[in-house]
């Protein structure tokens, strides 16, 4: 019901201390959520077995926003939505745990948090597909899911792709960059690896979930997403 719709909207980080632009935004979502509580999830899935993952990430965009002595307005905000043969599986927008000194640290700790969910994904799809047949109206490869992270920073791009360590990346924690060797490298061939491709930022559904967007964006992206 709207009041336990209310109730979601203000539990997260302005609950001890709202202010009056808080309440605004709180009335606009129930005023969208009335106007489109018909509507649901449209479904269409592809033929193809395949995962599809949209990552984003929006740099420091509180600050300036917040008060400076909060620490929170120096994080940046990390967006995916993982797709399964073209239906919304999982989707996610929150602040890092860490102050990124970069738009591609940003961008690319948000890869890897993608990655952490993505992946386990994949595995139990693998192993539920080694041991049932799959009707012949989907297409596999060699038994195995097609499986596309789609990023729209150069610089997370080379990193993901890039087994070598820079000067400017060191500080980089480790703990970022286990997924790479599960990331197929130029000219290595890609059966039962996991592909990162460039995607153009008006393309990259996953912006929705890190910062606010125009009109027109937000309805292309929630029709791509939800259909409708």
């Amino acid at each position: 019901d709207i009041r336990r719709q209310r109730q979601i909207c203000i539990k997260d980080r302005f609950s001890i201390a709202p202010k009056k632009s808080h309440a605004i935004a709180v009335k606009r979502l129930i005023r969208y959520l009335l106007r489109t509580e018909d509507e649901g999830t449209t479904i269409l899935p592809s033929k193809n077995l395949q995962l599809d993952n949209y990552v984003d990430a929006d740099f420091a965009g509180l600050y300036g926003r917040d008060p400076p002595e909060d620490r929170s307005s120096a994080l940046s905000r990390t967006g995916y939505i993982i797709k399964l043969s073209n239906m919304p599986l999982v989707w996610k927008s929150q602040l890092q745990t860490t102050v990124s000194l970069s738009t591609m640290e940003a961008e690319y700790t948000a890869l890897s948090t993608s990655m952490r969910v993505l992946i386990p994904i994949r595995e139990m799809l693998l192993e539920f597909i080694r041991h049932v047949q799959i009707p012949s109206r989907f297409d596999t490869v060699n038994s195995s899911i097609q499986t596309t992270v789609h990023e729209d920073n150069s610089g997370a791009l080379e990193m993901a792709r890039s087994p070598k360590m820079r000067p400017r990346t060191k500080h980089i924690n480790r703990k970022y960059h286990w997924f790479r060797s599960l990331i197929a490298k130029a000219g290595e061939n890609i059966d039962g690896k996991v592909v990162v491709l460039a995607i153009d930022t008006k393309d990259q559904l996953a912006d929705i979930f890190t910062k606010a967007v125009t009109q027109e964006l937000f309805l292309k992206f929630r029709k791509a997403i939800f259909g409708w």
